[in-house]
């Protein structure tokens, strides 16, 4: 006996290859921009990015230093003195200009003594100004609103082109969909090849999920094939939204650690 499970089946499982054989055509272009897209990506991370995080790990280790600095000298006069003149052209410019006297006791007296305060009070405001100039410089200019609001614009442009039609883009596609003759049935309301966007073709593939004959069953490619382009086009489908990649996480991530060690030294007592 004739089994025309296996006739439908093999109709089915041809309309389902010539389908994809377009699917992927059509996504050639738009993974070509996913691409592009992560390029930019790549080119701040290498640009930027590193330059931001090595900034904010330089804020952070001002912030621990600056809070070593004692407001007391009381206790560190002697020490400081000793390791002043450990180093000789470095107590020199203490001096005034063109000291004849004794460097010694002058800078006993004037730095280790009463000076001191006004050394540490110098040092402290020159720490505040070197981090008050690193965060200006990792939000303002090219910091890190400017990488994200960067990273946001490539990924805004490739979410367009996803939902632009695709004829307008690619004029001959909806000839390309008539030439698939089993198609012919398929109404305007059902899909209309002058108006779908990608997301529109790509949903198109399920209506193959519901072939299921005794001798096959396209449900499982169907679900195959959806993962497939998820991944490759990093896309949600059901949500049509865009999907972060590692890359992009790690870079948010990375900017995020770097507004927290702004946080971190706008709130430190050395930072006003």
């Amino acid at each position: 006996m004739f089994n025309m499970d296996y006739l439908l089946c093999q109709q089915a499982e041809c309309a389902y290859d010539q389908f994809i054989g377009l699917l992927d055509t059509m996504l050639e272009l738009p993974i070509a921009i996913l691409e592009q897209v992560r390029n930019i990506i790549k080119q701040l991370e290498t640009l930027i990015v590193s330059g931001i995080v090595k900034s904010a790990e330089d804020l952070l280790g001002m912030i621990t230093n600056c809070l070593k600095i004692p407001d007391d000298i009381g206790n560190i006069k002697g020490d400081f003195c000793d390791a002043l003149f450990a180093c000789e052209f470095l107590y020199k410019s203490y001096l005034p200009d063109n000291f004849t006297g004794d460097a010694y006791e002058w800078i006993k007296e004037n730095v280790c003594g009463n000076g001191l305060a006004n050394f540490l009070d110098d040092l402290k405001a020159n720490f505040r100004d070197i981090m008050q100039g690193i965060a200006s410089d990792l939000i303002d200019g090219t910091g890190i609103e400017y990488v994200k609001e960067k990273i946001q614009d490539a990924i805004n442009t490739y979410q367009d082109f996803l939902l632009k039609p695709i004829s307008s883009y690619f004029p001959y596609f909806p000839t390309m969909w008539s030439f698939i003759i089993i198609f012919n049935g398929v109404t305007e309301e059902d899909f209309n090849p002058d108006t779908a966007n990608i997301y529109d073709l790509i949903d198109f593939i399920n209506q193959f999920a519901d072939c299921v004959f005794a001798v096959c069953n396209l449900a499982e490619s169907v679900t195959n094939k959806i993962l497939d382009i998820e991944k490759k086009a990093s896309i949600d489908i059901s949500s049509r939204s865009y999907v972060p990649g590692k890359m992009e996480i790690g870079i948010f991530d990375k900017l995020a650690k770097a507004q927290r060690a702004i946080d971190s030294a706008q709130s430190s007592p050395c930072f006003f």
